[in-house]
């Protein structure tokens, strides 16, 4: 079995455990060479679910279909829907959980598809930024500290 083939069997099995079964794989890039690193997209409705390994961890971002290539981190988009928060991300020392992640995503996923098809792409694209920017803010605030 190849890298590519069970990289993207392990998410596959973790999306649908946790409760996103209608996911649809868009693409799968693995690097073999550097730490098992890999990307692979799914298609959840109208939202692109990203995920990344990088050196052994893993990492959610999520794009909308009308601007597939602007990915935003999940945590923003958790601080953003009000899943988690602010605080919860800015004292992180490490990545949570895939499964955890991915739960959060999964119970939370229709309240972002209806902000997006209610208020529009661009007011959710505005408060995904705006938590973005506070996230950044809050870790300058710390370094300087």
């Amino acid at each position: 079995m190849t890298e590519t083939r069970v990289v993207s069997e392990e998410w596959k099995e973790a999306i649908r455990n946790a409760g996103l079964s209608e996911a649809d794989i868009v693409t799968v890039e693995v690097d073999g060479q550097h730490f098992g690193n890999a990307q692979a997209v799914f298609r959840l409705g109208s939202v692109l679910l990203k995920l990344e390994r990088d050196r052994g961890q893993d990492f959610v971002s999520l794009a909308f279909e009308s601007m597939p290539d602007i990915f935003y981190p999940i945590e923003d988009v958790e601080v953003a829907m009000r899943w988690i928060e602010p605080g919860e991300v800015y004292t992180r020392k490490s990545p949570e959980e895939l499964t955890v992640v991915l739960g959060r995503l999964a119970e939370g996923l229709a309240d972002l598809i209806e902000l997006v098809a209610g208020q529009g792409e661009g007011f959710a694209r505005a408060r995904i930024e705006r938590a973005t920017l506070q996230r950044q803010q809050a870790w300058m605030d710390r370094l300087t500290r």
